[in-house]
C-alpha cells in the first residue's frame, strides 16, 4: 500500500483545525484576565468615587482607575462613566482585548457599585 498522499492530507486538515484551537484557548484565557481586571478596575473607582465628591473626587477616581489599569497591563477602551445616584456610586468600564480569533469578543465591559460613605459630626449622631 502506498500511504504517502494521506499522511500529509490528514495533516494539512488537521493543522488548521488544532492551530485554531490553540489560538481560540489563548482567546479566551486572555479575555478571563481582562475580565478580572476591568471588575478589579471598577470596583477601585467606586469605591474612591464613593467617599470623594465633586469634580475634585471624580477626577481623581478616572485617574486612579487609568493608572491601575496601566499597571495592570489591560487598556481602557473609553472613559469609565462614574455616577452617583439613590446613595450608590456606580462605575462601569470597558477593557480591550487584542484579537487573537476574529470571531470572539474583544472588549470586556464590567460594573461596579458601591454605598456612598455618609460623613455626620459627633452631635448628628
Amino acid at each position: 500500500m502506498n500511504d504517502k498522499g494521506e499522511t500529509s492530507t490528514q495533516s494539512v486538515l488537521l493543522i488548521p483545525v488544532v492551530m485554531t484551537l490553540f489560538f481560540m484557548a489563548i482567546h479566551v484565557v486572555t479575555l478571563s484576565r481582562a475580565s478580572h481586571i476591568a471588575q478589579a478596575v471598577s470596583l477601585r473607582g467606586a469605591q474612591m468615587a464613593s467617599y470623594s465628591f465633586g469634580s475634585e473626587g471624580m477626577a481623581a477616581s478616572l485617574n486612579e482607575m487609568e493608572i491601575m489599569a496601566t499597571d495592570l497591563g489591560a487598556r481602557l477602551e473609553e472613559v469609565p462613566r462614574v455616577y452617583t445616584s439613590g446613595g450608590m456610586a456606580t462605575v462601569v468600564v470597558t477593557v480591550r482585548v487584542r484579537p487573537l480569533v476574529p470571531f470572539l469578543s474583544t472588549h470586556i465591559t464590567r460594573t461596579s457599585s458601591v454605598p456612598l460613605e455618609v460623613f455626620m459630626l459627633q452631635d448628628e449622631r
